[in-house]
């Protein structure tokens, strides 16, 4: 038996713009991200077998096991997550797990396998599943992501601006919300569609955290997805004088400042802006 560990970190979006075709190379989202200091630890055990099988508690069995068939390779494979901020909240954990997976099953049957190829699997994954559009190509690289042109890793485009690792944010969860049932909702897909596009343009020309919290609460605001306690907490913490915006696509607020605030409504973590992307450790 052989193992392999990785590391993946959480992203969270501030507004996107969704495009959906039938590739799902070519299927994505344009929008802008901040790659958290919180990830997932992914460790894979694998043990030669007659059969493949996969013990996966996350959305990646399917991804491993076909990436195992497609190289003729049998083993037995035990997936487990460490998660140090939970699923289901918009922090991107899908797409770590699937990142994770992939680069901790390589690192444990020591293979050499591009990162950029194992992500653009992961991207593939998440489209699939409906779970996410583009934090896996956000989550290859460190600090702010910009992503400019929808789609997988070799697909895709992003610009990343640099954010000061040491400065603290804090996040607080509130309830889950379903990726797929927004993404599979036309008319609100171009409401979506309709904030995003300029802002995209307005953080290019000016791409720091500042920006970033500014446009992103008003994408809120003005898509309505944020639930009625979002919005309040959001509001708050401005009127405070700080920042805060929701998490895209999850009942999840981040904030410049203020965690006392945050902690009337629920946990608080503190959390930076992570310098690296995924990582085999």
């Amino acid at each position: 038996m052989s193992e392999g560990k990785a590391w993946v970190p959480t992203n969270v979006t501030g507004f996107f713009e969704v495009i959906l075709r039938e590739d799902p190379i070519k299927t994505g989202s344009k929008g802008v991200g901040l790659n958290l200091s919180k990830g997932v630890y992914v460790k894979v055990e694998v043990e030669r077998a007659d059969k493949i099988s996969v013990n996966s508690n996350g959305v990646s069995k399917e991804l491993l096991r076909g990436f195992l068939e497609r190289r003729g390779l049998c083993y037995h494979v035990d997936v487990d997550f460490d998660y140090e901020l939970p699923p289901g909240f918009g922090f991107g954990v899908s797409g770590a797990e699937s990142l994770g997976s992939l680069l901790a099953l390589g690192d444990a049957l020591s293979l050499k396998v591009d990162k950029e190829k194992l992500a653009r699997l992961a991207h593939i994954n998440e489209v699939k599943n409906r779970s996410g559009l583009g934090d896996v190509i956000s989550q290859i690289e460190g600090g702010g992501i910009i992503r400019v042109k929808e789609g997988a890793p070799g697909f895709g485009l992003t610009e990343s601006f640099s954010i000061d690792s040491k400065k603290d944010l804090y996040v607080t969860t509130l309830s889950e919300i379903s990726t797929s049932s927004i993404l599979e909702d036309k008319m609100k897909v171009r409401e979506i569609n309709k904030s995003a596009e300029p802002k995209l343009s307005k953080m290019r020309e000016e791409p720091n955290l500042n920006n970033f919290f500014d446009l992103s609460k008003k994408f809120t605001m003005e898509t309505k997805l944020g639930p009625e306690k979002v919005v309040e907490i959001i509001k708050e913490v401005n009127e405070e004088g700080s920042k805060a915006t929701m998490v895209q696509l999850g009942a999840s607020v981040i904030s410049m400042g203020k965690p006392g605030l945050l902690k009337k409504y629920g946990d608080v973590k503190k959390v930076n802006v992570s310098e690296v992307g995924a990582k085999i450790i």
